[in-house]
């Protein structure tokens, strides 16, 4: 792991105006996802939050594309910051893309209370795609109530360390079905993914790590969750409770807890999952009261080698600042630092500020002062 600390001496504030509020990112060298690399903070246009209510907003607000499957709707390449819900659909049955967006969903400046609401709000809705996307929050990342065929790919759904202890959740689904959830990183939630009465829904390729709980799945059915990561969780792995008929194979997981069933833990064929405790030998029993088997199971005792880099950087403490400038004719340096670690290497850190809660953000690269490995 690579861990660096940045400063920068904002020395160009000196004859600007007395407002400045900023908050950083960090780039790096992601070995198996190519996100960082597609999502470009730059190419961004910054947007105020975004309420659908209704096929038509779409075209009222000027949206681009027609709602069809080849011409769906198409929200991309903007960065929305709001301590309210960053993008709201509801009731909508028109095809709609959610692609390239930067989502953080964050208390007010200075506020460390909890912010109200998700980054990405889907209800009573079918037929959209979030894909290439960051996504941000300390209470949910996606709330999907009531709707059905939501695609989710190629996405990071990110909390705070803070969170694990809070009911937020990376992915929350509610009576919701035929949903496709895959190729994406949930991390720093209490619950990573919970799916609460939701049937036919898929978790395919996913990487759930550092959570409370990885996967809570309780009262749903002809679920299936496949060939993902789900380790290094603070309580538990894969939880299901209330439900039967669902799918796990495939995956790597440190634990699980099946309280009801019948599940199937296996593909009915020759495929099982990796565990960190199998013996080597026979079945791996499933603990909690439904007797559940893994028939096909194999030992997959180191995990790490299963966590890549997918995420990126992380900052260890978010800097929400506020200065205030009193006079023009005496403009102290104003110098910030920023821990970064990263599991493989942190090439940049950036810091976006603006000069009035209107301007646009701008953006500066922070110097390295040292670096250390773990």
């Amino acid at each position: 792991m690579k861990r660096i600390v940045a400063g920068i001496l904002s020395a160009l504030l000196i004859l600007m105006p007395l407002f400045l509020q900023q908050d950083m990112t960090a780039k790096g060298s992601p070995i198996d996802h190519h996100l960082f690399s597609s999502l470009s903070e730059s190419g961004l246009t910054s947007h105020d939050p975004i309420a659908i209510s209704g096929d038509n907003d779409f075209i009222q607000q000027g949206w681009p594309g027609a709602g069809t499957p080849n011409n769906p709707f198409l929200i991309e390449n903007l960065r929305v910051v709001s301590d309210i819900t960053c993008i709201s659909i509801q009731n909508v049955e028109s095809h709609f893309i959610i692609r390239n967006c930067y989502l953080w969903h964050r208390p007010e400046y200075q506020s460390y209370h909890r912010s109200e609401g998700e980054a990405i709000s889907i209800v009573g809705s079918a037929n959209g795609t979030i894909t290439d996307s960051v996504i941000e929050s300390d209470t949910s990342g996606l709330y999907i109530s009531e709707s059905g065929m939501i695609h989710v790919t190629d996405s990071i759904i990110s909390g705070y360390q803070a969170a694990i202890g809070q009911p937020s959740r990376g992915a929350d689904l509610r009576g919701s079905s035929n949903c496709i959830i895959e190729d994406s990183f949930f991390t720093l939630w209490r619950t990573g993914l919970n799916l609460i009465g939701s049937n036919y829904t898929s978790i395919a390729n996913c990487t759930i790590v550092e959570n409370g709980y990885g996967i809570e799945l309780i009262g749903g059915y002809w679920n299936k969750i496949m060939d993902s990561t789900v380790v290094r969780n603070e309580v538990i792995g894969i939880t299901l409770m209330d439900n039967s008929n669902n799918s796990i194979y495939g995956n790597r997981i440190e634990s699980a807890y099946d309280w009801d069933g019948p599940n199937t833990w296996d593909d009915n064929v020759s495929l099982g999952n990796g565990w960190r405790d199998y013996s080597g030998t026979g079945t791996y029993s499933i603990p909690g009261d439904s007797n559940s088997f893994d028939r096909y199971p194999w030992l997959c005792a180191d995990l790490s080698y299963a966590i890549k880099d997918r995420i990126g950087p992380r900052i260890d403490h978010e800097i929400w600042l506020t200065i205030t400038m009193t006079s023009i004719l005496y403009h102290p340096m104003h110098q910030f630092y920023a821990t970064v670690t990263d599991d493989s290497e942190v090439d940049t850190v950036l810091v976006f500020y603006r000069f009035s809660e209107e301007s646009d953000y701008r953006i500066a690269e922070m110097n390295k002062t040292s670096d250390h490995s773990a």
